[in-house]
């Protein structure tokens, strides 16, 4: 300690083109550099610091917005999930009413044939009947039974 005060009494002493005193205040330089890059170095750690913060702030409200569109999104597909069921039931209400529809259809159609068949079978028969009763056919009046014949003579 003692050889420090009197090297800083030297320098006051001595003229400044010494080599001790240029000595010293290259020290004191390199000492005045290291503190200001220091001071850069924290300046620049603050300013890091600062702009990461900003930045971990605006990824943080963006995540948040981004999570406001994803609960949206949720609650829309939920809509339209929703949608798809009630649409879903009501395809299958219409397509058994159609099936049924189709089994009333069909048995109308079969009943409705019945009664044609039924209705040409006694057509037929009328006119098979018609046709037997008038002189005209040769065929019909040969297959008269005799009793008819004498009947008709």
């Amino acid at each position: 300690m003692n050889k420090s005060v009197p090297v800083l009494q030297e320098v006051k002493t001595q003229e400044p083109g010494s080599v001790v005193g240029s000595r010293l205040t290259e020290d004191n330089l390199q000492i005045q550099t290291a503190k200001l890059s220091k001071r850069k170095q924290e300046h620049s750690h603050q300013a890091d610091t600062v702009k990461k913060s900003q930045e971990f702030k605006l990824l943080t409200a963006e995540n948040v917005e981004l999570h406001e569109h994803l609960d949206e999104f949720k609650n829309k597909i939920d809509g339209l999930n929703k949608i798809i069921q009630f649409a879903d039931q009501r395809l299958e209400m219409f397509h058994l009413q159609i099936m049924r529809l189709e089994t009333k259809n069909s048995a109308l159609i079969a009943a409705l044939n019945k009664k044609s068949r039924k209705k040409n079978k006694a057509t037929q028969r009328q006119d098979i009947n018609d046709h037997r009763a008038t002189e005209e056919c040769q065929h019909c009046i040969t297959a008269k039974p005799a009793k008819q014949r004498l009947l008709a003579d």
